[in-house]
């Protein structure tokens, strides 16, 4: 990732740089030595200096990193909270919803159901 975004980084300078170059020396007039200059000017980049650019910006993208961490890492506690909040209403929703399903009787109703079933099975 980091040797991604230092190529990309060296392109837009180097072709900043080449813009600015053609339009202030040359009003815009294309020169073979320009292209031959930048292509000089990366190999040495490339031999000198990336793996001190490469360094700096894995330091950069790490510094990045920690700080969206420690930023949202209260909103990640917060919604982690508001998940168990919710998975704890959902069960109490759940158990009455199941109460309600669940038919209770009461023993008026157990007996009736006790001679009924006498009745029907006389032979236990």
């Amino acid at each position: 990732m980091t040797t991604f975004l230092s190529d990309v980084l060296l392109c837009i300078v180097g072709a900043i740089t080449l813009i600015l170059i053609l339009y202030r020396f040359d009003n815009g007039a294309f020169r073979a030595e320009a292209p031959i200059c930048m292509a000089v000017g990366f190999y040495l980049c490339h031999r000198t200096v990336s793996k001190s650019i490469r360094i700096i910006l894995e330091w950069f993208l790490f510094a990045i990193e920690t700080v969206f961490y420690a930023l949202l890492m209260p909103f990640r506690h917060l919604l982690a909270w508001m998940v168990r909040i919710q998975k704890k209403n959902q069960q109490k929703r759940r158990s009455i919803r199941f109460a309600k399903e669940r038919k209770t009787y009461t023993q008026k109703q157990l007996q009736s159901i006790n001679s009924a079933t006498e009745m029907l099975l006389p032979f236990e």
